[in-house]
């Protein structure tokens, strides 16, 4: 599959296109997703480009993927037909970083998944019976990310 992308990749022009959350706000708007769903799946996304696509920019997902989005069943479709296979080709060495994407991606539709009872709330998380010096630090301009943590990771990263 590698030898195929590289195929494409040398005889098309690119346009840079970066991840944008205003355009996805726009998407999800406009298909009518609503609250608390449209909510985590900005927090997700947000997560994702900010900080899983730091750590390996193959990770990076962009907005266009969620143009039919409108409620759990077509996210579940998106995540079923096309992130898992962006995610399990980014990470295929690291199962950990693997899970805890999918667990977040889980949390959109059941907080508790994503970690220990962890509360969504408009630019805030909140995680009971979590040792905040474990916790990732999930940049301010992600909004209703989905918590994580590893255990010995601190805060200076």
């Amino acid at each position: 599959m590698d030898e195929v992308d590289a195929a494409f990749e040398r005889r098309f022009a690119k346009i840079a296109m970066e991840p944008s959350r205003e355009i996805l706000e726009e998407l999800l708007d406009g298909n009518g997703a609503v609250d608390p769903l449209r909510r985590r799946l900005l927090g997700f996304f947000s997560k994702v480009n900010d900080y899983w696509a730091r750590l390996n920019p193959l990770a990076k997902i962009g907005h266009t993927f969620f143009t039919a989005v409108e409620d759990e069943a077509s996210l579940r479709s998106v995540w079923d037909h096309q992130l898992k296979f962006i995610f399990e080709k980014a990470y295929r060495l690291d199962d950990d970083t693997l899970k805890e994407i999918h667990r977040d991606f889980e949390g959109i539709f059941s907080p508790q998944i994503a970690g220990n009872d962890v509360t969504m709330a408009t630019g805030s998380i909140a995680a009971e019976n979590e040792n905040p010096a474990t916790t990732t630090p999930i940049p301010a301009e992600t909004g209703d990310a989905v918590g994580r943590s590893r255990e010995g990771e601190t805060d200076d990263h």
